[in-house]
């Protein structure tokens, strides 16, 4: 007598998987931090084109003021530049190829109670604009002088342009052209304002 044959048990498909190694895993997080960083620029404070001579600076002391807002002016696309950070560090070396003695005011104070003759630094815009194969960026800021008693001197507005260069130059490079242009024309404005040399011979008559 014949056994009967045991009846064929259908098995499961298993589902597809697929093992990504390790070293895959470990290689795409370090590509993805260093394009994260990437990202993030900060512009270098270089101005080679900016001397400082003490016999070509005013011999009086002056303040420098850039208020919250300005100094953490971030241009955001694709990225971040930290534009109001090196606004800051060029303001600083270019007053500081201006005048003799020049101090940073990091506080908000009433213009009525400042202790120096002072500079406010804003930064109305910044911009980036692709042309061809370069990346032109521009600047505009304002800039007042006003007296320990908060009277204005002189105020003027400078635009800065700057580019890349050709072949897809990098965006940093091109912000940092635009902030030079605009610091050499703010210390030109400045040298050649008749309203800042005659209150600097006032203040050096008076003696105060």
């Amino acid at each position: 007598m014949r056994c009967p044959r045991n009846p064929k048990v259908k098995q499961k498909a298993k589902p597809f998987t697929v093992v990504i190694p390790y070293t895959f895993l470990f290689l795409y997080f370090i590509l993805t931090a260093v394009v994260l960083l990437g990202c993030t620029k900060k512009i270098e404070a270089k101005l080679p084109q900016i001397g400082i001579n003490s016999e070509d600076r005013f011999p009086i002391r002056v303040g420098v003021f850039m208020d919250q807002s300005s100094r953490d002016y971030t241009y955001r696309s694709e990225g971040r530049l930290f534009v109001g950070r090196a606004v800051r560090d060029f303001v600083l070396v270019c007053f500081k190829s201006l005048f003799s003695d020049v101090r940073e005011i990091k506080k908000q104070r009433i213009f009525s109670q400042l202790t120096e003759d002072t500079f406010r630094v804003d930064i109305l815009a910044f911009y980036m604009l692709r042309r061809g194969f370069s990346l032109d960026s521009y600047i505009v800021l304002q800039v007042d002088f006003v007296d320990k008693n908060g009277n204005k001197i002189w105020q003027e507005l400078i635009l800065g342009e700057g580019t890349s260069g050709v072949f897809w130059g990098s965006k940093t490079e091109s912000a940092r052209n635009s902030i030079v242009d605009a610091m050499l024309k703010l210390k030109d404005k400045v040298r050649g304002s008749s309203e800042i040399r005659y209150f600097v011979a006032k203040r050096l008559a008076s003696g105060s």
